[in-house]
């Protein structure tokens, strides 16, 4: 085929074989669609195909900016002969980076770091995809910090790789970058008790530098993890499937990551029975895993001496036809307008006041709370848990007791990275957790989930996340070897979403994502797993 027929925006064109999308780019194009399938400026066409111009504002652009950014940092420190740095947690304004051994960068190294930077981006080099054989690639990678890069694609056994090159280097990137280096101009180094932090766009604000606001708790929470994986020697995609083809260590590793929620948890409870606390409000963006926390709390407080009471604030969702909409007209779930507060305080209020209350009970399939309630009783050694987004706002029960009470934030904060400098994001890890939860237990497909992900996020980013930081404790529900389970019941569910749909790419991104993971028996989670609240065959009742 030595012409191609492609249509870029609303416009028809014939080009030759092998001509790249920067033919039409305009310069806020970061990257693009062809065929549904994101794509570097500079990827060849090989086929006729309907381009799509992808921009920083799009969550793909943004994504694809930051990717290049870590791309050229790891280049730049090997230039100045830095540490290897290890990806840390990412807020929203850039990435945390640690260096492997441990030891601070000095005020001469990041100045170094920055200034190489610096002259990498303004070189404006080209990132140019490069298919070459699989012996080729792994020739390629011959620096001892691409090790684990080396091993993925062993694991794998491609024919053909791509890579990146950049000058003289070429390196691996899973995902596609920028055109060129120039393109990653906005951007700065901060140091960092253990590292660096790299400040990036935020999506909302594409042409300047967002705010670095770490959060203490958070990341200590990650760290805790990170370390954790690291000293098990499965801090990595490539190391965890390295690990699957082993069924007794594999098992070993499942058990050794489950004590570890156990014993945090344990130690929240002690916290809670310490401060004398009656009420625990849980909060947590969606499918963070709040439901389990809040039971396996309920377990350790009862071990305490306590008799827990687990109350879900799904149970005061209004009926469906009474629950708002966002821009879009998608119903609004996160939304504070969504839960019928009056309803809430007047329950906790007789609860707490005398004891006995009739609480209702919501139908997911149906979207209507039931018309008969539940009885709950709540005595003078009871500890009264609530769980549910809006947990740590105080607007949805304005007259809670705050001297009785103790918040707790619950996120999936993914410490796996794919080659120790490509972080996992924490909203797809929480997406493939709720596609396969939606699909078992409310009777939603995939694209029905995928077309609500960007409201959902909305709502957290307006209604969670600013209360984060208040929390009195913070629990990391992220198991470091939950994708190699998810994979096989979320692949299936993903192939569902036709090309024709608007989620159709971000349901063939999760796809090729999922496939990099060698996939881990089921069987392997135990009953009392957080990750049994998304597979199913649970011991909690729900």
């Amino acid at each position: 085929m030595s012409t191609l027929h492609v249509i870029y925006g609303n416009q028809h064109h014939t080009v030759p074989f092998g001509t790249t999308s920067e033919a039409w780019a305009d310069h806020q194009t970061v990257a693009v669609l062809v065929n549904g399938r994101l794509a570097s400026l500079k990827q060849p066409l090989v086929g006729d195909a309907v381009i799509t111009p992808v921009t920083l504002s799009d969550r793909l652009g943004h994504r694809v900016y930051r990717r290049t950014l870590s791309f050229l940092l790891e280049i730049t420190r090997r230039r100045v002969a830095l540490p290897a740095l290890v990806l840390g947690p990412s807020w929203g304004g850039g990435h945390a980076y640690d260096t492997s051994d441990g030891n601070p960068l000095t005020k001469g190294d990041l100045k170094a770091l920055g200034e190489a930077l610096a002259e990498l981006i303004t070189s404006d080099l080209d990132l140019k995809p490069v298919r070459v054989p699989f012996t080729a690639a792994l020739a390629a990678l011959d620096h001892p910090d691409d090790a684990d890069a080396r091993l993925f694609l062993s694991q794998k056994n491609p024919a053909e790789v791509t890579l990146t090159r950049c000058g003289e280097v070429l390196g691996w990137e899973p995902e596609p970058l920028l055109a060129s280096t120039g393109k990653a101009h906005l951007w700065a180094i901060e140091p960092s008790p253990t590292g660096l932090v790299l400040r990036m766009p935020a999506k909302a604000w594409p042409l300047v530098l967002a705010p670095w606001k770490p959060s203490k708790a958070l990341a200590k929470a990650h760290t805790e993890d990170r370390s954790w994986s690291r000293v098990q020697e499965v801090a990595t995609v490539a190391q965890l499937n390295a690990l699957a083809g082993q069924p007794a260590r594999v098992e070993t590793f499942v058990q050794g990551a489950e004590a570890v929620h156990e014993r945090r948890i344990a130690t929240l409870a002690d916290a809670i029975v310490a401060r004398g606390a009656r009420v625990v409000l849980i909060a947590g963006p969606s499918s963070s895993g709040k439901t389990t926390t809040a039971k396996r709390l309920a377990v350790q407080l009862q071990a305490c001496g306590r008799k827990p009471l687990v109350v879900s604030l799904d149970d005061y969702f209004v009926n469906r036809e009474d629950t708002p909409k966002d821009s879009e007209g998608h119903y609004d779930f996160e939304a504070l307008e969504a839960m019928d507060k009056t309803r809430l305080a007047s329950d906790l209020e007789t609860l707490l006041t005398d004891g006995t209350a009739q609480l209702p009970v919501f139908d997911f399939k149906s979207g209507h709370r039931k018309s008969e309630g539940r009885p709950y009783r709540l005595g003078s050694d009871g500890v009264l848990i609530l769980e549910g987004i809006h947990g740590l706002n105080r607007d949805l029960w304005p007259q809670r007791p705050e001297g009785e009470c103790f918040t707790l934030f619950v996120s999936a904060l993914t410490s796996l990275t794919r080659e120790g400098r490509s972080r996992i994001s924490t909203s797809d890890h929480r997406l493939l957790r709720r596609l396969v939860r939606d699909r078992q237990f409310r009777g939603y497909s995939a694209l029905q989930t995928l077309r609500q992900w960007a409201s959902v996020r909305r709502g957290e980013d307006a209604h969670l996340f600013p209360y984060q930081d208040s929390a009195d404790g913070v629990f990391n529900s992220a198991l470091p070897y939950e994708f190699a389970v998810l994979r096989e019941a979320a692949l299936p569910l993903l192939e569902t979403v036709p090309p024709g749909e608007p989620e159709y790419v971000q349901a063939r991104f999760l796809h090729s994502f999922l496939e990099g993971f060698t996939p881990v028996p089921v069987r392997y989670v135990p009953p009392f797993s957080l990750l049994r609240e998304f597979l199913g065959q649970s011991g909690f009742h729900y």
